[in-house]
């Protein structure tokens, strides 16, 4: 049985406002015709999500137009939330009830709702919303005004008068004009629930959700964030690790890294791909070295010979390290050739493939 609660209360009197919205935004032609695409539109990336699924991977723009692909995310646990920017439930999510907060604009918060951040400290199992191990992603799919995406312009006024540009682990991203259907208007209001693998487990969207958002996704929400780990992720501390060198002595990141900013590669001796890489590696991270930053090379299932032999033969810069069960490698969730980058405070700037413009 679903918990009792005034949203579910409110039910009849969302239902009713979902049926003069659809009423009203299936006048307009721009609404018709989007519609009619159906339930997936060109460039939606598989929209809608589907429980089960791999989370389609969106690439959309934060506030400040920056592009965020959501795979980039993985690793953590997902708390995705689709918003029109003037439903009522939304803005109630939001934190729109606080009186520090107040309503957005000109739309009234829907009354006896509390921030979705109350609720994940009252139902989550002691998880807050500022978890490093949780990532809260609010998609401005709709603002109905004008039965459009929102602008960034929107985004950032969004973001600022909810304080979300001050939480380093929330993002607002801004919808496309292929998101703007059907699928996507059921959805509101409502969060879905994605695990540190980017599969969609939960889902507690709409008007008739799957899933009970506090007897069901929240508690969910907690168990799953105890199971994911640490200080492997853009914007968290990187975590520390010991591995032989190749001298075979024991060393640990922390102590080479310093108080230094740190370039750390993780790669493969008998991966072709890898061989590929790691000579443009070498040339880029003598610049680096030169700016007393350390380099730290990780050799998936090596031991200290293979260590040396290695990078002797192809000149590996840095430090090598051997990861002979490929433990370290597991942890940090690579499985193909990547590269971190690690400023002076310890924390990751970025992860991914190498890419010298980007790091």
């Amino acid at each position: 049985m679903s918990h009792t609660h005034p949203y579910r209360s409110s039910l009849v009197l969302l239902a009713l406002i979902a049926i003069l919205a659809v009423v009203s935004l299936s006048c307009s032609p721009d609404f018709a015709r989007e519609s009619a695409r159906g339930e997936v539109a060109e460039g939606a990336a598989d929209w809608p999500p589907r429980l089960g699924e791999p989370y389609p991977d969106l690439a959309l723009k934060d506030p400040a137009g920056r592009e965020v692909r959501l795979s980039e995310l993985k690793g953590r646990v997902l708390l995705v939330e689709p918003i029109g920017i003037d439903c009522p439930a939304c803005q109630a999510f939001a934190g729109g009830n606080r009186p520090e907060i107040g309503p957005f604009r000109t739309c009234r918060p829907q009354q006896g709702l509390q921030s979705i951040a109350e609720y994940v400290e009252q139902y989550g199992g002691g998880v807050t919303l500022d978890d490093p191990r949780l990532v809260y992603v609010q998609l401005l799919l709709y603002d109905w005004s004008r039965t459009g995406p929102p602008s960034l312009e929107d985004a950032r006024q969004w973001a600022e008068h909810f304080g979300e540009d001050r939480r380093p682990n929330h993002y607002v991203l801004v919808g496309s004009e292929s998101l703007i259907m059907r699928a996507s208007y059921d959805m509101i209001p409502g969060f879905q629930l994605v695990d540190a693998d980017f599969i969609l487990r939960v889902d507690s969207t709409g008007h008739h959700p799957r899933h009970d958002l506090w007897s069901e996704l929240l508690p969910r929400l907690g168990e799953m964030v105890q199971t994911v780990r640490v200080g492997t992720r853009v914007g968290e501390p990187m975590r520390d690790f010991a591995l032989d060198d190749s001298d075979g002595n024991r060393v640990e990141f922390s102590e080479l890294r310093g108080t230094r900013p740190a370039f750390v590669y993780f790669y493969s001796g008998c991966c072709g791909h890898c061989s590929e890489q790691l000579p443009r590696v070498a040339e880029f991270v003598e610049s680096l070295e030169q700016r007393e930053t350390a380099v730290v090379g990780v050799q998936y299932r090596g031991d200290s010979e293979s260590c040396r032999r290695v990078s002797a033969d192809l000149r590996l810069p840095g430090t090598s390290l051997a990861d002979p069960d490929g433990s370290v490698c597991g942890q940090f969730g690579v499985g193909d050739f990547t590269v971190f980058s690690v400023d002076a405070e310890g924390i990751i700037r970025y992860r991914g493939k190498f890419d010298s413009d980007r790091i």
